[in-house]
C-alpha cells in the first residue's frame, strides 16, 4: 500500500513543511520565520503541496511531526495542527525529535555524534547520537551551558586518545564553534551547512527508512519534548517557593 505522509517542523525559526511518499519526498517548503509565526503559513503550504503534487488531505496515510526540543512557541503551532488534520481525518501521527532527524540528516558515522541547536539564555539543547541495526538513536539528551557541553563531549572520550574524532550536527556546534576547538581535547569534526536545522521531510524520511527510531502516537498522546521548564513554569515555582 503507497505510503503518503505529511509532515511538519516547526521547532526552529527554519520552519517547514513536506510531503513523502514510500520514502521519496515529493516537495518541501521551508521558510525562515524569525519574524512570522509558524502559525501564519503551515497549513496555508500544506495545501499548496497537495494541490501542486496531485493530492487532497483525503490521500493521506500519516502524519509525521517534529515534537522538540525546540521553540516552544513553535512546538505549540506545530503539535497543535498535527492533532486537529489526525482527529479530522482519523491519520496515524508519528513524531521524532529534532535532534535525533538532524543526526539522520547527516547520516552514520565512525565518530561520536553530538547534535546541538541553539536553546537561547546561552544554553544549547544536545544530544549524544547511538547508531545500530534499526537506526540512529538517542543515548542521552541534556540542555547545557557550552562550556558543560564541552565537558560532557571530553567525558565521553577517551582521555588517552586526543585524535578521537567527535562530529557536531547542527547550528549549536557552528555557534560556538570557536569554544568547542579551544576547550575539547578530541578531534572535533563540524557539520555542514545541509544538517544546521532539523527538516519535515528528513522527519518522515526517518520515519520510512528507521521506523523502530520514530514513536507512533495515539492523537491524544502527542507530546512536545521541552527538555527544560518554560518561564512561567519557572515563575510559577518561584512563586510558590516564595509562599
Amino acid at each position: 500500500m503507497q505510503q503518503l505522509i505529511l509532515s511538519f517542523d516547526t521547532s526552529t525559526p527554519c520552519g517547514s513543511v513536506a510531503l513523502v511518499r514510500d520514502a521519496a519526498v515529493l516537495a518541501e517548503f521551508r521558510l525562515d520565520v524569525k519574524h512570522r509565526p509558524h502559525s501564519d503559513y503551515i497549513l496555508r503550504y500544506a495545501r499548496m503541496l497537495l494541490h501542486e503534487c496531485g493530492y487532497a488531505l483525503q490521500d493521506l496515510t500519516g502524519l509525521c511531526v517534529v515534537n522538540g526540543p525546540g521553540s516552544f512557541t513553535g512546538l505549540r503551532v506545530g503539535l497543535a495542527t498535527v492533532q486537529g488534520l489526525a482527529i479530522g481525518l482519523s491519520l496515524p501521527v508519528y513524531q521524532v525529535s529534532s535532534l535525533l532527524v538532524m543526526g539522520f540528516m547527516h547520516g552514520p558515522s565512525p565518530c561520536l555524534q553530538y547534535c546541538l541547536l541553539d536553546a537561547r539564555k546561552r544554553e544549547l539543547y544536545g544530544a549524544r547520537l547511538q547508531w545500530d541495526t534499526e537506526g540512529p538513536k538517542i543515548d542521552q539528551m541534556f540542555v547545557l551551558p557550552p562550556a558543560q557541553v564541552c565537558d560532557l563531549i571530553n567525558s565521553h572520550s577517551s582521555p588517552y586518545d586526543e585524535t578521537e574524532p567527535a562530529v557536531l550536527i547542527g547550528y549549536g556546534g557552528e555557534l560556538y564553534r570557536e569554544l568547542f576547538s579551544q576547550a575539547c581535547h578530541v578531534n572535533l569534526c563540524f557539520s555542514g551547512p545541509a544538517t544546521q536545522y532539523p527538516s519535515a521531510a528528513g522527519a518522515a524520511l526517518l520515519c520510512a527508512h528507521w521506523p523502530a527510531s520514530v514513536q507512533t502516537a495515539k492523537v491524544n498522546n502527542i507530546q512536545a519534548v521541552y527538555v527544560r521548564a518554560s518561564d512561567a513554569e519557572l515563575q510559577r515555582g518561584h512563586t510558590t517557593a516564595l509562599h
